[in-house]
């Protein structure tokens, strides 16, 4: 499920105000941004949304103050993202973080998977992705 919006300032620090600094591992500024975030973060490289556990362990972690998410679209093919898409959206909706207090991070690389088909389709209807860069077949 897409979750809109993004982490503000304002919701990242009343969000950790909740949290005493010293539980778990306390929090700081995330670079020049003013976004309040927890210093522990919740990676999300082997998480994909099919496994329960998995929703639940980011469940928690919101839970005990984490708010700093990170992901990348070639993190189980999308799974991932889509995971912190639907945990977002219930735990808002339960009373939980808001979107605006979770900080989600991710970062660019190769494309593969169902990306990957996806980009070699638009590049043979001759409308292939403009922000893609092709370094080789396959890549």
């Amino acid at each position: 499920m897409k979750t809109p919006g993004r982490a503000t300032p304002e919701a990242t620090r009343r969000h950790l105000d909740r949290f005493p600094a010293h539980e778990p591992h306390g929090h700081t500024s995330l670079g020049a941004t003013g976004l309040s975030i927890s210093r522990l973060g919740f990676g999300s490289y082997r998480v994909d949304d099919e496994t329960p556990e998995h929703h639940q362990a980011l469940e928690a972690a919101l839970a005990a103050g984490c708010n700093l998410i990170d992901t990348s679209t070639n993190y189980t093919d999308g799974g991932s993202e889509r995971l912190i898409g639907d945990v977002l959206h219930k735990t808002h909706a339960g009373g939980g973080p808001t979107r605006d207090a979770v900080a989600v991070v991710s970062k660019i690389g190769y494309v593969q998977g169902e990306n990957m088909g996806l980009a070699m389709e638009r590049e043979r209807s001759g409308f292939p992705f403009s922000e893609m860069v092709k370094y080789m077949d396959g890549c």
